[in-house]
Formats: C-alpha cells, structure tokens, sequence
C-alpha cells in the first residue's frame, strides 16, 4: 500500500568521522542539507624539507593544521612566498579551513583588502618581503596605528638603512 522508497541510515563507526543524515545514493558520499558533498576538512601536509630550519617546529604545526600546503609535503623553506600563500594561512588561521578551503585568489586578496591587511595594489603571486610581512601581520592584529606613528622608532639592524620610512614602526614592533 502506497508508494516504497529505499531509506539509507548513514552509522559512522569512527565518531572522529564527519556525520551526516543524508547520503548519496549512487556514491555513498555524505551529503549537507543543501545535498552538496560535505568537505572532507582540512587535509594535514607533513613537510619533509624542514631539517635545520628555524622555526621548523612552529611550520609542521601550521602544515598538519593543513596550512602553507602549495607544495603539497614540501615546504621549499628557502623559496620566497608568495602574498597569496600568506594571505590564505592568515585568514585560514583566523576564520577557520572549514567553508575557507576552496577560495580563490581573486577571493583571499579582496578578503585582506577588506580586512585591512592589505592596503598595497600587489598581485597574488607576487613575493613577500620582510617589511610587507611585519605590515600585513601587524595590520590583522590591529597594530598599525602604533606602528605608523612617525619619527619614534630607531631598529639596529645592519641593513636599517635600506628599511622604508613608512614601515620602520612596522619592523621596529616587529622586531
């Protein structure tokens, strides 16, 4: 009597394992209540070049939280980053993988910009210097007003002279 359907009751016998009450029924795959797929979380990289590294503790940290993964397990320590690859670790720190995972560059540089992180015209790909650096880390923890006061900071390095005006604050708290 009346019309049958076939039910499926998704059981997880790892709780670590996302849930969910909806399944696709060709795939098996776990379905969110839009019935898209639902993502899989952040997938941890466990750099292999960090051997001598300074701070190669704090980077394996960051890779198994399934950040700086353009190379996949590589690292390249020694290569410059790129403003994306930073813009994305910053704001997957701060707002989480989940939902974060899949945006574009176009996205993450609008995201920064309005944030006010980044206030510089600059590409994705483009390298990161030191002074961009202490400027974009300083802006997201909201310490650029300090660090643009003008004429109130001196830094011993051997290369101050080459530091630009406009960001010796940002070095100095930096540093």
């Amino acid at each position: 009597p009346g019309d049958l359907r076939l039910v499926y009751l998704p059981v997880a016998k790892d709780r670590s394992v996302a849930a969910s009450n909806i399944i696709d029924a060709k795939t098996g795959e776990l379905l969110d209540y839009q019935g898209q797929p639902i993502e899989k979380g952040p997938k941890p990289f466990n750099f292999t070049d960090l051997t001598g590294v300074s701070g190669a503790a704090e980077i394996t940290v960051l890779g198994r939280a399934g950040l700086f993964g353009d190379y996949g397990n590589s690292f390249k320590p020694s290569e410059a980053m790129s403003l994306e690859s930073l813009l994305r670790a910053m704001y997957l720190s701060r707002y989480g993988i989940w939902g974060n995972v899949n945006l574009t560059d176009k996205e993450i540089i609008a995201k920064a910009k309005d944030l006010g992180w980044l206030k510089e015209d600059l590409k994705a790909g483009d390298s990161v210097n030191r002074e961009l650096l202490a400027k974009l880390l300083l802006r997201s923890i909201q310490l650029n007003k300090v660090a643009e006061l003008k004429d109130i900071y001196k830094v011993n390095f051997q290369d101050a002279d080459q530091i630009s005006g406009d960001a010796l604050g940002y070095v100095a708290i930096s540093t």
